[in-house]
């Protein structure tokens, strides 16, 4: 009877760890969500032509209608008040008839409906060059902590507190 009672104390015990882990996940994702300001990741892949295939995600898009693209051959100062080279609502655009070997710098705001940029993104790229495939500008460091976090806590539990129970079973028979 004993046996039983403590694997359902142990059982509870983990079952109120993973409850609290979740919980302060989930919690610790609210806030990010809630706290963080609008980002947006921007990535410029070169292709086997004249073409930079553009592809973007953004952290906060309450708001956003549009975006507006430039490209241009010297790195941008700010989103530029001028119009835009494009715009679209989706969030990829490929841009053509580029000069091969030029190195070209890229910008994409995302825009409200009055016409306010909420954020943008910045990459550069040479078309025809097969090398940089584009990579992500940012990290969302704070998920990324939480679940190294997560893993953390339930690697120690399991490292030190398991072995600690199976030794205190052997120690008392089972009983």
């Amino acid at each position: 009877m004993s046996l039983d009672r403590n694997h359902f104390k142990k059982a509870k015990a983990i079952a109120v760890l993973l409850v609290l882990i979740f919980t302060v996940s989930v919690l610790a994702s609210t806030v990010a969500a809630h706290s963080e300001p609008t980002t947006l990741f921007l990535r410029a892949k070169a292709t086997e032509d004249v073409k930079i295939k553009l592809d973007w995600e953004i952290t906060n898009d309450t708001g956003v209608v549009k975006y507006n693209i430039y490209w241009q051959v010297e790195e941008f100062d700010g989103v530029p008040s001028g119009e835009p080279d494009a715009t679209t609502t989706e969030m990829k655009y490929t841009v053509k008839d580029l000069k091969r070997a030029n190195l070209y710098y890229f910008l994409v705001s995302a825009v409200d409906s009055s016409g306010t940029s909420l954020a943008y993104g910045e990459d550069s790229n040479t078309p025809g060059e097969w090398a940089d495939a584009g990579v992500l500008k940012e990290v969302n460091y704070w998920r990324l902590m939480t679940f190294v976090g997560i893993i953390t806590v339930l690697f120690m539990f399991v490292r030190w507190k398991v072995p600690a129970w199976a030794e205190k079973e052997k120690a008392t028979g089972g009983a």
